[in-house]
């Protein structure tokens, strides 16, 4: 789509840009493909992966600025995992303090580089019409070779990909306290990144929806996702009330969906398209119900 086109802009990380699944088959476009039914609107995806709230707040100064055509009517953010997973870091390093100064040294955030002869080599790759072609031969032979940009692809994620990690984070006890100190003061840097995010939105005209995250809660969830969660519970909870206080509307999945780790994860925290058609159709179900009662 050219950019005046788009009505709907949806900011996240990892699990909104899906990169590792068929474009056809990630959430966004099955939430798109769900609400044509009844309403024609074009989406964006704009998610990034890695990116925390306070990515998202700097990716319209930073991105969405730039671009005056760009003029969604809704604004969908999709998050909560990377905080989850940034503040669960902090815990493991005994840093128990968040500031922005956490978050400016993440690239995925700032969406460049700290580095000046980084930032060159970056500005010459965004503006290089060779680097461009040399991209699309690549994604070319890419998706020919592993045979992932058809209509088969699901198949990838049909028979034992799922991948629990379950060394990656062993629980831990001793980390109850670190980890409700470490909440307790990120979520007012939390709540000022979704603040501003929704000011921002309102800048451009947009009205902006908040979607809380998910993560694998069954019996055969990996570890990591169970540390993760007591995290993302709380970051969760607080996207609620802010929405509550500030009279924005907030699509809480939590209770909504179930999702079955073996099936709709090929990871402890990314969804299979088996698991983002699920999360996609229940995201279109209510949004389409919000635009009914308003």
């Amino acid at each position: 789509y050219d950019l005046n086109e788009i009505d709907i802009l949806v900011i996240g990380g990892s699990t909104t840009a899906e990169k590792f699944i068929d474009d056809n088959h990630i959430w966004t476009k099955v939430f798109e493909r769900q609400i044509s039914n009844k309403i024609k609107l074009k989406v964006l995806n704009a998610g990034i992966g890695g990116q925390t709230v306070y990515g998202h707040n700097k990716m319209f100064d930073l991105w969405f600025s730039k671009f005056e055509e760009l003029s969604p009517k809704y604004i969908l953010v999709y998050l909560g995992i990377n905080d989850a997973i940034k503040v669960h870091e902090n815990v493991l390093q005994n840093n128990l303090a968040m500031d922005d100064e956490n978050y400016s040294r993440i690239r995925n955030d700032n969406l460049q580089s700290n580095s000046f002869d980084k930032k060159i080599t970056q500005y010459i790759k965004n503006n290089s019409a060779f680097h461009l072609l040399y991209l699309i031969i690549r994604s070319s032979y890419i998706t020919t070779k592993y045979n992932i940009n058809n209509s088969n692809s699901m198949n990838l994620f049909d028979n034992n990909t799922y991948s629990a990690n379950n060394d990656m984070i062993i629980l831990n006890e001793e980390l109850a306290y670190e980890q409700k100190k470490a909440i307790e003061n990120f979520l007012p840097l939390y709540e000022q990144n979704v603040t501003s995010i929704i000011k921002e939105a309102k800048r451009l005209s947009a009205e902006p929806i908040f979607i809380t995250n998910l993560l694998p809660t069954d019996q055969n969830s990996p570890n990591y996702s169970k540390v993760l969660s007591t995290y993302l519970e709380a970051i969760n909870d607080k996207t609620i009330n802010i929405c509550k206080e500030l009279k924005i509307f907030c699509f809480d999945l939590r209770k909504k969906i179930k999702l079955i780790t073996t099936e709709d994860f090929y990871d402890a925290i990314h969804t299979t398209p088996k698991g983002s058609a699920k999360i996609g159709k229940l995201i279109s179900k209510q949004f389409l119900d919000y635009l009914n009662t308003n």
